[in-house]
């Protein structure tokens, strides 16, 4: 596990997540990245700012915001859709591994057996919820 990866496990790992957002990318008024950043609110009202640029997983403490406007590219902070099935429960486990293609997958296992999925591949990333939760 790469360092970064090492050090926001150890920062996740036992928290409670209150919150997930995500700093959408708009580049000339479409929707090109949902997921460029994402933040969550732990319990102890931090904020991770965490994201896979290229493949590579950068983090760290920061409150959201979004940048201006510039170039065509805009920015929205929205809840993720599937937050709510996380929200209240708390972090058990956190890996990393490689995909097929050369990308990057983050896990966090929640209370529950819920599973965030954090899957980064052509600098493209994709965000699922996996296991047993409530709707």
């Amino acid at each position: 596990m790469e360092a970064a990866e090492s050090s926001f496990a150890q920062a996740l790992r036992g928290r409670r997540c209150d919150r997930l957002l995500a700093q959408e990318h708009w580049f000339e008024g479409k929707l090109s990245d949902p997921y460029n950043v994402i933040f969550a609110r732990l319990d102890d009202n931090r904020h991770l700012r965490f994201l896979f640029d290229g493949g590579v997983f950068f983090w760290r403490e920061e409150d959201p915001e979004v940048p201006e406007p510039h170039s065509g590219s805009a920015y929205r902070l929205v809840e993720i859709p599937v937050a709510h099935a996380l929200r209240g429960r708390k972090v058990e486990a956190v890996a990393f591994c490689g995909v097929t293609g050369g990308g990057r997958r983050l896990e966090a296992v929640f209370g529950g057996g819920a599973t965030l999925i954090l899957e980064n591949v052509d600098d493209t990333t994709k965000l699922s919820v996996k296991g047993a939760y409530d709707t």
